[in-house]
């Protein structure tokens, strides 16, 4: 089952839906849909690219649940969706590609010694949890003056990124809630400014901080596990856990071929890849876009 958080970042859009699927495709119009965190790069990269004659487009960015639920009814042809790892929301008939992430980064000044975290210890240290509260970098496994600092939380709140709302879910869990000792910020400069000037802030990125003074820490599940690093390779073999995957959805037996596959060079492309980057997202790694695009090329 979806989690609480995740439910609401799949939104409820139903006026707009209504409006879209009230419309029914008749003729060579292909309808697109998917989550409104994609609205703003893949439907202008989708007409200013996909060259054909045949046919043109229809978008409706409104929401992940509104694509899936459009896709399954007939009403959508092709949905670029987030589906939390561990949900099944996708009948057998559909088919089911990885598309780019959206993850949450936890990040230091440099000059601190701490190597990585666990999600148990991010629980401790950003939620309400009785059972488990870390206060101290000591608690973090650090030792001397660096063990007696205080742990100072800050995390960026961004309408286009679910970055906090995936710490909340994977660290904190359903029952857990954000602790008031969290610092919220609306910019990211002044998520990498508190950082830059705070040894012992610990931050929840969306995106990689390309500042040199900042550390990225990797993740485990728990202590006793390895931690990963959010690399694109890692987040695509699902090794780094604070994760959440956006897939294509279509039917091959509705979706015309060519079309779908002039759809799919443009969305495993270079340009678009360094688009996500640029709107919080992490695209799949170069060398599985190149087999995806070889495999269209060889009809495989």
């Amino acid at each position: 089952m979806l989690s609480f958080a995740l439910k609401v970042f799949l939104n409820w859009a139903f006026i707009g839906a209504l409006f879209f699927y009230s419309h029914s495709s008749y003729g060579n119009v292909i309808r697109i849909a998917g989550s409104d965190l994609l609205r703003d790069v893949v439907p202008d990269a989708i007409e200013n690219s996909v060259q054909t004659e045949r046919f043109e487009c229809e978008f409706d960015f409104l929401g992940s649940y509104l694509a899936i639920k459009g896709i399954h009814s007939g009403e959508v042809d092709i949905a670029i969706v987030a589906i939390p790892e561990g949900t099944d929301v996708v009948e057998e008939e559909i088919e089911k590609l990885p598309f780019a992430y959206q993850i949450a980064i936890l990040a230091v000044n440099r000059a601190n010694p701490i190597e990585s975290v666990s999600l148990k210890q991010l629980r401790g240290v950003f939620g309400v949890n009785p059972d488990l509260k870390i206060t101290y970098w000591g608690e973090l496994g650090l030792t001397g003056g660096w063990g007696l600092g205080d742990v100072q939380p800050v995390a960026l709140r961004d309408v286009h990124s679910v970055a906090l709302v995936l710490l909340k879910d994977k660290a904190l869990g359903f029952a857990i809630e954000l602790s008031p000792s969290v610092m919220i910020v609306e910019d990211e400069s002044q998520l990498k400014q508190n950082l830059l000037k705070n040894n012992f802030s610990l931050g929840v990125f969306p995106n990689l901080p390309k500042e040199k003074e900042i550390k990225i820490l990797p993740v485990s599940e728990t202590e006793d596990h390895y931690a990963f690093e959010p690399s694109e390779q890692n987040i695509f073999y699902g090794d780094y856990p604070l994760q959440l995957p956006f897939y294509i959805l279509y039917s091959s037996q509705v979706v015309d071929k060519d079309y779908l596959g002039s759809l799919l060079k443009v969305l495993y492309s270079d340009r678009l890849a360094d688009r996500l980057r640029q709107h919080y997202f992490i695209p799949l790694p170069k060398n599985v876009r190149e087999e995806k695009i070889l495999n269209l090329d060889l009809g495989t």
